[in-house]
Parts: C-alpha cells; sequence; structure tokens
C-alpha cells in the first residue's frame, strides 16, 4: 500500500503552552497506541528524551534553562509522524505525517488546529507566511517607486513629487524598523513555561513600556500644540 506523506510548515510566530505539547503527545499516541519519543532541547546543549512529556515538565532544567527547540516523534511499520517546533524563522513549526491518507489527514486536522492556537498576533512582522511574502514584494516596490519620485523630482524640481515620495519612502522605513525590533524582541518559537515563561513575560512588559511611552509622547505632543497655538506662542 502507497504511504500518503503530508508536510506541513506553519509561519507565524509560536508561544506554546504546556497544555498545546500535552495534547500534540496525546493526539499522537492515540493515533499510534503507544507514547511517541519525545526529545526537549534547552540552552547550552543540553537535552532531555523520553517517551512521557511528565519527565520534562518536573525536570529542574525547565526553571534554570530555557527551552529552544521540541520534536514529537512516533514511528511504525506503516508509517511516521514528526512535530518540530524550531527557533528557524522560515520553519518555526512543522508536521510531517506518512501513512493511510484517511488516517494521515485526520490527524493532520488534530494536530494542525492545537498548533494554530498558539500562533501570536506578533507572528505578523514575520516574513514566514505568503501574505507577508506579498507586502513585502509590495513594500519594495514601493521603495522603488518612492526612490525614482525623489531622483526625478530632483531633476525636474517637482515639489510635490519630492514630499510624496519622502512620505511613502519614510513610511516604508518606519516598518522596517518596527519589524526589526519586533523580531528582535519576540523570537518565533516562546514556551510559556519554566524559564520561558518569566521570559516572555518580561519581553511583554517591555512591549508595553514603550508602547506606554509613545502614547505619552504623542498626548504630551499634542497638548504642547495646542497650548502654544492657545497663547500665541509660535
Amino acid at each position: 500500500m502507497a504511504a500518503y506523506k503530508i508536510n506541513t510548515v506553519l509561519g507565524g510566530a509560536f508561544l506554546v503552552e504546556g497544555d498545546t505539547l500535552r495534547n500534540l503527545v496525546r493526539f499522537v499516541a492515540e493515533a499510534y497506541g503507544k507514547p511517541p519519543e519525545i526529545t526537549a532541547t534547552f540552552e547550552e546543549a543540553r537535552s532531555i528524551q523520553t517517551d512521557n512529556i511528565d519527565d520534562i515538565f518536573t525536570d529542574p532544567l525547565v526553571r534554570s534553562v530555557e527551552l529552544t527547540a521540541f520534536k514529537i516523534l512516533a514511528v511504525s511499520e506503516t508509517g511516521y509522524t514528526s512535530i518540530q517546533f524550531n527557533n528557524i524563522d522560515s520553519r518555526p513549526a512543522t508536521i510531517d505525517i506518512s501513512g493511510d491518507r484517511t488516517w494521515a489527514l485526520a490527524l493532520e486536522h488534530k494536530l494542525n488546529n492545537e498548533l494554530l492556537a498558539c500562533n501570536r498576533w506578533w507572528g505578523f512582522f514575520r516574513d514566514n507566511t505568503k501574505r507577508r511574502e506579498n507586502i513585502g514584494f509590495w513594500m519594495f516596490i514601493l521603495t522603488l517607486m518612492s526612490v525614482s519620485a525623489i531622483f526625478l523630482g530632483l531633476t525636474y524640481d517637482w515639489k510635490s513629487t519630492l514630499r510624496v515620495g519622502g512620505l511613502v519612502l519614510a513610511l516604508v522605513n518606519l516598518r522596517f524598523l518596527v519589524n526589526l525590533g519586533m523580531n528582535a524582541l519576540f523570537p518565533v518559537v516562546q514556551y510559556n513555561f519554566g524559564m520561558g515563561e518569566r521570559r516572555a513575560r518580561l519581553r511583554t512588559n517591555i512591549l508595553k513600556f514603550i508602547m506606554s511611552g509613545v502614547v505619552v509622547a504623542v498626548i504630551v505632543g499634542l497638548f504642547t500644540g495646542w497650548l502654544e497655538k492657545l497663547l500665541g506662542i509660535d
């Protein structure tokens, strides 16, 4: 019997809960009738390999070192299933299944839904989905058009062209800086338990602090402008 193969790569960014990992392990165990092999990789080149996920959550390593990768693997005579989380921007979460077509599609549906549940909004700033690739392409086109408009404006002294081109170029650069900052602040995969939970909370607090500073700066700027206008200050 020919094996039906599935290879799914999910883009975006993920905040993985302990319950998510437990559910993924349970789905695979139910599909194979036996516990899968689990490999948790940590910083400092440390790892835990087991068929009982509780061994990972109860290990002191989880509380002192951040998890960097997680893999679930099950193999039988008729096929295999592999689920991986990696801090690789192009492949943060992957599902590989080989087996009977109906069985493989049913298992993929369960696993896919569980993985999508931990996809987070800051994944929008990652260029690892088709939609983001399309946005990146049009942003590149806008950049080229803006640079061309600025050169033409300088040549022919088109003030309005210079203004519009400069504005679009500034917005594109702002988008690039925001992307760079968000991706530096939030890894493509985070684990919301143990050391990973503390670091995830810190990153979220940093973002809240930055956003609060921006809002305060805007309010102060608007109030200062209104006050200067009221007092007739140039």
